[in-house]
């Protein structure tokens, strides 16, 4: 009786060690899994980054064309109203110089 129980007290320690092992293996998948995720988690925050970055450069682009582009519309501002004085100041030397010599 002795050797019987001494046998099924092996075979419960084989099958034992037989699900450790599969616990192990499991784990150790999951940690390789993990691993992994997490590598491609650091990727996807870099990638973020660098599109934040590439953001932020735009909109300065942005705000400097904007700025330019303000700057070229006063200077039209400022040669119109020249362009109007001109023609103005043309218009009354022609009224005046049409008037002299009536």
């Amino acid at each position: 009786q002795a050797q019987e129980r001494a046998t099924e007290i092996e075979a419960t320690v084989e099958e034992v060690r037989s699900t450790a092992d599969e616990t192990i293996d499991q784990i150790e998948t999951v940690d390789t899994r993990t691993d992994t995720a997490a590598a491609s988690i650091t990727d996807a925050v870099d990638d973020l980054d660098g599109i934040a970055d590439s953001a932020v450069r735009t909109s300065e682009n942005v705000d400097e064309v904007s700025e330019t582009t303000q700057a070229y519309a006063d200077d039209l501002d400022d040669i119109a109203r020249n362009v109007i004085d001109a023609i103005s100041q043309a218009n009354e030397i022609n009224e005046r110089t049409e008037s002299s010599t009536e």
